[in-house]
C-alpha cells in the first residue's frame, strides 16, 4: 500500500521529456531520502533515479541503511569528503565504517581492503569508476561472493554520459560490464536527463524521477562580460570579500586550476595571507607543480573555512561544503583550459554544493561563452547541432589527408571542443583524432536542462550548531526566467562586479586614473581626520588602508603632497572639476604654489598695511623689490594680493584723481 503522502504513477510522454519515467511526489514534511518510507526506497533497485535536488542525502541514505554497498563516484574528491563525514562522525548519524578505494601509491590498498571486509560486518566501499575493475578482482580475491553480498550505486551518473564519450569511454564500458556482478544497482544523479540521451548501459532500469516539494527556487544573478575582463572580474569579487566590502565567503566554481592559481598568487602578492585561499582540484602532477609555490593550507570541506575559495570540476558533483557562509560564483569561460564540457552545462550540479550557507538559495553566474549560442527553440538549436556534427564528419573524413603543420593546429586548436577526441601513446603524442561520438546527446541534453527552473533544499543538514543559518527571506521571490533566457540576452544583467578604488588598484600594479587616485587619497585624509564621529570603523580601517597604501608608495609622493599642501576640501573640489588632471598638472600647482609663497615672503617684509600704491607704478615698483631681492619672477600687479587685501581704489593728487591700490590687512 503506497503511503498517501505520495503519488507513485507512470508519466504521460505528451507532458515533456521525461518520457517513460514514474514521478514520485514527495510532500514539504519530508526532507531526505532517509525520512522516506520504505515502501518507497525499497523500489529503487535496478533504477535510473533523477533527484530533481542535490543535497537531497541519497548517498547519505546509501552509507547509512544496513545493505553492503559499493558506491562508484566520478572523482576521488567526492570519496575524500564522504569518508572524512562518515569516519570521524561520533553521533551515531554514520553507523558504517566507509572505505576509500582509488589509486593511491602511497596507500596498500589491498591489504587496508582485507582488514576492512575482514572486521566489518556491513561493507560501504567507495570506488571511482576507473577502479571498479580492479576492486572487483581484490574482492574476489578474499573470498567475497559480490553477487550475494553487494549491491551497487552509481553515483552522479550523469559523468557516464560526459565520460563514454568525452575523456574515459573504457572506464564507462568496463563500469557497464561490471553490473551483473551485483545483487542489484542503482543509479543516481540531479541532472535532468532526456530518455534517449540516457546511456545505454541504463536501457533495461527502471526510471524515477523525485519531486521534492520542500524545496525553493534557485535565484541566479549574472552579468556578461568580456572574455578579457574575466580575470580581473574574478579579482575584484575576491578582493571585496577579503576586505569585507561584501560579506560571506567566496567560492568560485571554475575549471582551470591554473587560472585558480594565478588569482590566488596576484591577491597574495598584493598582500593577503595565503590561509585566505583554498584551490580544490585533482592530485594530479600537473596540478600539484601549479600549487607548490602558494604553499596553501590543507582543509577540509567540511570545518575548516576560508576566505577565498576555486573549486574545479573534481568537486562539482557530489562533495559537499558545509560552510555556512558561503556565496556562489559561477564562472563561464569557453576558452580557458580544460573546458570541453561549458560550465553552465553543471549548473544542477553546482547548485546546492553548500549544504549549510544561508546564501544556497543564490548563485552569482558570470559568464563570457553561451553553449547554447543565443538559440531558446529546440528545434533550432538541434539543426545547428546536427549541422556541426556534419561539419565535423567532414573534418574527420579529411583529416589524413592534411599535412602534419595542419594537422598539428587542427589539434592543438579543437582541443577544448567538446566535438573532437585524441588518443596519445605514452609519450603523449597524437595517435588517433576522431569525433566524439556523445557530443551531439551531451549538447541537446544541456540544453533542455537550461530550460528547467532550478532548486535547492530548504534544510541545512544533520549539524544542530548550524540550525540558526536560515535561508534569508529576500533569496524566497518567484523566479521568472531560466538559465536559457540568461544565455539567449532576454534578461539584462542584474549582477555588479565591485570595483576596487584607484589606490587599491595599485596594490595589483595596475596604473588608475590619476585623477581618481588624488579623489580616494582626499577622502581617505579626510575620513581619517573625522574617524569613527561620522564615519563606521570599517570605513575608517579601509581609509586608514588607502593612506597607508599612497603614502609608502613613491610614485604617489606628487598626490600626497598637493593634498598636505592645499588640504582635502580644495583637492576634492579641484578633482571633481578637472577632466584632464596629472602628474604634470599637479606638480605645476606645486610649483606655483611655491613660488607664491616666496613672492608673500617678500612682498610682506618690503610694503606694510596702510600703504599706497599708483597702480600704474604698481608693477614697476614690485619688479625692482624683485631685482634688489635676488627674486626670478615677472612681476604683475595681482601679486599683491598674495600679502594684503588690495583694494582698489583712486585719490586725489595735484588736482587729478588717480587710481591707486590700497594694501589692507589679509584675513
Amino acid at each position: 500500500m503506497m503511503s498517501q503522502d505520495f503519488d507513485y504513477q507512470s508519466f504521460n510522454p505528451s507532458e515533456g521529456p521525461f518520457e517513460s519515467f514514474a514521478h514520485i511526489d514527495i510532500s514539504k514534511q519530508y526532507t531526505y531520502v532517509s525520512d522516506l518510507p520504505e515502501s518507497i526506497t525499497s523500489q529503487f533497485d535496478n533504477c535510473y533515479i533523477d533527484k530533481t535536488l542535490t543535497g537531497c542525502g541519497f548517498t547519505t541514505w546509501i552509507l547509512q541503511n544496513p545493505e553492503s554497498y559499493i558506491v562508484a563516484v566520478p572523482f576521488k574528491g567526492l570519496i575524500d569528503c564522504k569518508v572524512e563525514q562518515a569516519n570521524n562522525d561520533t553521533t551515531g548519524f554514520y553507523p558504517h565504517k566507509v572505505f576509500p578505494f582509488y589509486f593511491d601509491k602511497t596507500v596498500n590498498r589491498k591489504q587496508n581492503l582485507k582488514e576492512y571486509l575482514e572486521f566489518n560486518e556491513i561493507h560501504k566501499i567507495m570506488v571511482t569508476y576507473d577502479s571498479i575493475p580492479n576492486l572487483i578482482q581484490q574482492l574476489k580475491e578474499n573470498g567475497i561472493d559480490i553477487k550475494n553480498h553487494f549491491k551497487l550505486f552509481v553515483d552522479e551518473c550523469h559523468k557516464v554520459l560526459e565520460f563514454a564519450g568525452n575523456f574515459k569511454p573504457f572506464v564507462v564500458q568496463h563500469l557497464g560490464e561490471s553490473f551483473p556482478e551485483f545483487k542489484s544497482v542503482i543509479a543516481a544523479t540531479a541532472t535532468p536527463s532526456r530518455r534517449e540521451y540516457i546511456p545505454e548501459m541504463f536501457d533495461n532500469f527502471k526510471r524515477i524521477k523525485l519531486n521534492w516539494h520542500n524545496k525553493t527556487e534557485i535565484q541566479i544573478k549574472h552579468t556578461n562580460i568580456k572574455e578579457s575582463d574575466i580575470l580581473w572580474a574574478v579579482i575584484n569579487i575576491a578582493y571585496a570579500h577579503l576586505n569585507g566590502n561584501l560579506e560571506g565567503n567566496v567560492y568560485f566554481f571554475i575549471n582551470s586550476v591554473k587560472f585558480s592559481a594565478s588569482v590566488t598568487q596576484m591577491l597574495i602578492k598584493a598582500g593577503f595571507d595565503s590561509d585566505n585561499f583554498n584551490i580544490i582540484c585533482g592530485k594530479s602532477e600537473k596540478n600539484t607543480k601549479t600549487l607548490k609555490p602558494l604553499k596553501l593550507k590543507q582543509r577540509s570541506s567540511l570545518t575548516d573555512f576560508c576566505k577565498v575559495n576555486f573549486i574545479t570540476s573534481t568537486a562539482f558533483e557530489g562533495q559537499d561544503f558545509m560552510d555556512p557562509d558561503g556565496v556562489t560564483y559561477v564562472l563561464s569561460n569557453g576558452k580557458l583550459e580544460h573546458t570541453r564540457i561549458d560550465i553552465s552545462t553543471q549548473l544542477p550540479q553546482i547548485i546546492g554544493r553548500l549544504r549549510c550557507s544561508k546564501y544556497k538559495h543564490m548563485i552569482n553566474f558570470i559568464w563570457s561563452y553561451a553553449f547554447t549560442e543565443g538559440e531558446t527553440i529546440f528545434s533550432n538549436f538541434i539543426k545547428k547541432t546536427f549541422d556541426k556534427e556534419l561539419d565535423v564528419d567532414e573534418t574527420i573524413v579529411q583529416f589524413p589527408s592534411y599535412t602534419k603543420t595542419t594537422k598539428f593546429h587542427l589539434i592543438n586548436d579543437t582541443k577544448n571542443e567538446i566535438w573532437f577526441l585524441t588518443d596519445t601513446d605514452s609519450e603523449g603524442n597524437v595517435t588517433n583524432f576522431f569525433k566524439n561520438p556523445n557530443a551531439s546527446r551531451h549538447l541537446l541534453n544541456s540544453f533542455e536542462g537550461t530550460q528547467y527552473q532550478y532548486y535547492a533544499h530548504n534544510a541545512h543538514g544533520p549539524w544542530p550548531e548550524l540550525e540558526d543559518k536560515m535561508i534569508k527571506e529576500e533569496t524566497k521571490k518567484h523566479v521568472n526566467y531560466t538559465l536559457n533566457d540568461i544565455l539567449a540576452g532576454k534578461i539584462e544583467d542584474n549582477f555588479v562586479i565591485p570595483e576596487m578604488t584607484a589606490a587599491e588598484k595599485l596594490k595589483f600594479g595596475k596604473i588608475p586614473n590619476f585623477s581618481k587616485l588624488v579623489q580616494d587619497y582626499a577622502r581617505a585624509k579626510e575620513i581619517c581626520s573625522f574617524g569613527t564621529i561620522a564615519h563606521t570603523e570599517r570605513e575608517l580601517i579601509h581609509a586608514k588602508e588607502i593612506v597607508h597604501e599612497i603614502e609608502n608608495n613613491p610614485a604617489m609622493i606628487t598626490i600626497v603632497e598637493y593634498v598636505d599642501e592645499f588640504g582635502t576640501e580644495v583637492a576634492l573640489s579641484y578633482v571633481d572639476g578637472s577632466t584632464n588632471l596629472s602628474e604634470k598638472v599637479l606638480m605645476r600647482k606645486l610649483i606655483k604654489n611655491e613660488e607664491n609663497k616666496l613672492l608673500e615672503k617678500v612682498i610682506s617684509q618690503n610694503f606694510k598695511v596702510g600703504d599706497i600704491i599708483r597702480a600704474s607704478e604698481a608693477k614697476g615698483i614690485l619688479q625692482q623689490v624683485y631685482n634688489d631681492n635676488a627674486v626670478l619672477a615677472k612681476s604683475k600687479a595681482h601679486h599683491f594680493s598674495l600679502a594684503f587685501k588690495v583694494k582698489k581704489s583712486t585719490t586725489s593728487e595735484d588736482g587729478k584723481m588717480i587710481n591707486v591700490l590700497k594694501l589692507q590687512q589679509k584675513h
